[in-house]
C-alpha cells in the first residue's frame, strides 16, 4: 500500500519514544513490510500510526505518558481497543457495527482486523483459530465497510491455509500482470479521451484486479480453470449521472470488440442487495480481455460502504468448502 510520507516522520519519533521498551526482534520492520505486501489497501493515518503502538502491558507509565505527546491520546486509546477485540474473539463476533467507518467503534475494529490480518502474514495464529473465527473476522470487515481491508484478511487467510494453491494463483496472476500492464494503462488513456472529446469530463477511470483468494473463490464457484476467469483485470469508470454510464458503454463498444454473453446491466436489473453497476468484457489491446465495470459516484460509495457492499454480497459462499 501506499505509505503516507507524514506517517513516516510521525512514526520516526514514535520508534525514539520507544526505544527503551523490549520489543520482538523485527518490530518495525516486519509491519512495515506486511503493510507495503498490501497492494491496495487504503487506511486513515490514524488507524495505520495505532497499528504500530504495541500492547499496554508492555509500556511503562512513563512511556505511555511520552507517547500521548509524540503520537496522541486518540491513537493510543483506538489501540488499546483494538488490542481488547483481538483478544477476545467472542466479543469481536457480536460486534453489530452500523456507523460510518469513521465511527470510533468501527475504527477500532478495523484496527483489530489489521492486527489479525499481519498475525496470520506471521503465522503467529494457530491454524485452528483462523479456521474458527476466519468467518466472523470477515463479516466485521463488510460491517464496518472495509471491503479492501476484507480482501487482504481473505489473501492472508489463503495463504496460510491453501499456502500452495496459493502460491500457485500468485505466480499466475503475478505474470498476467506484467502483460496487462500496459494494455491497461493504454485503455484506460484511450476511454478517457474519447470521454472527453464528447464531453464527458467529471469521471474518474482506473485499474482493479481481483484479489488472489477472490479469483480462487470465482474459479471453485463457477467451476472455471484460472485461464476461464476473464475478470482478474479490469477497469471501473466512475461518472456522475445514470445517462452517463450508457454513453461511456456505447464508446466503450465502439472501440473494442464486447462479449455479449459477459454484458451485465445490474443498473436497470440491480442485484438484490441494491448493488448497481454495468459490467461489460471486451477483447482489448492485444486481443486481451478486459472487464469494465462502469457506475456512478453514488452507487461506487454505496457498493463499498451501504447495503450493496460487493464483498458482503458474496460473503456466505466463498468460504464454503
Amino acid at each position: 500500500m501506499p505509505v503516507p510520507s507524514s506517517l513516516a516522520g510521525r512514526l520516526s519519533a514514535f520508534e525514539k519514544a520507544l526505544s527503551d521498551t523490549k520489543l520482538p526482534a523485527g518490530y518495525w520492520e516486519n509491519r512495515w513490510e506486511f503493510l507495503r505486501s498490501t497492494d491496495e489497501l487504503v487506511l486513515p493515518e490514524d488507524i495505520l500510526l495505532a497499528f504500530f503502538i504495541p500492547k499496554s502491558s508492555v509500556l511503562s507509565p512513563d512511556v505511555t505518558a511520552s507517547l500521548k505527546h509524540v503520537i496522541g491520546a486518540k491513537e493510543l486509546t483506538l489501540a488499546t481497543d483494538a488490542w481488547k477485540l483481538c483478544d477476545d474473539p467472542a466479543e469481536f463476533a457480536r460486534l453489530q457495527i452500523s456507523a460510518s467507518p469513521s465511527h470510533p467503534q468501527a475504527q477500532a475494529a478495523s484496527l483489530a482486523l489489521l492486527m489479525i490480518a499481519f498475525a496470520i502474514y506471521e503465522k503467529k495464529l494457530p491454524e485452528k483459530d483462523v479456521k474458527a473465527h476466519k468467518d466472523s473476522w470477515i463479516a466485521v470487515a463488510d460491517l464496518c465497510g472495509r471491503w479492501r481491508l476484507r480482501y487482504v484478511l481473505e489473501d492472508v487467510i489463503f495463504a496460510f491455509l491453501e499456502p500452495e494453491e496459493c502460491k500457485l494463483i500468485t505466480s499466475v496472476i503475478k505474470k498476467r500482470g506484467r502483460e496487462y500492464l500496459t494494455i491497461l494503462d493504454d485503455a484506460i488513456a484511450i476511454v478517457r479521451y474519447q470521454c472527453e472529446v464528447r464531453g464527458h469530463k467529471d469521471i474518474e477511470i482506473y485499474a482493479r484486479r481481483k484479489n488472489i483468494y477472490g479469483v480462487y473463490a470465482k474459479m471453485r464457484g463457477d467451476k472455471k480453470t484460472l485461464g476461464q476467469v476473464r475478470d482478474i483485470f479490469g477497469i471501473r469508470v466512475l461518472v456522475k449521472t445514470v445517462p452517463t454510464c450508457y454513453a461511456v458503454l456505447d464508446i466503450i463498444q465502439s472501440l473494442w470488440p464486447a462479449y455479449p454473453e459477459y454484458y451485465k446491466d445490474f443498473i436497470r436489473h440491480s442485484k438484490p442487495n441494491g448493488y448497481q453497476s454495468l459490467h461489460l468484457t471486451v477483447s482489448c489491446l492485444n486481443k486481451q480481455d478486459v472487464e469494465f465495470q462502469i457506475r456512478t459516484f453514488k452507487m461506487h460509495e454505496i457498493a463499498q460502504f451501504g447495503i450493496a457492499n460487493h464483498a458482503s454480497y458474496k460473503s456466505a459462499a466463498r468460504w464454503e468448502h
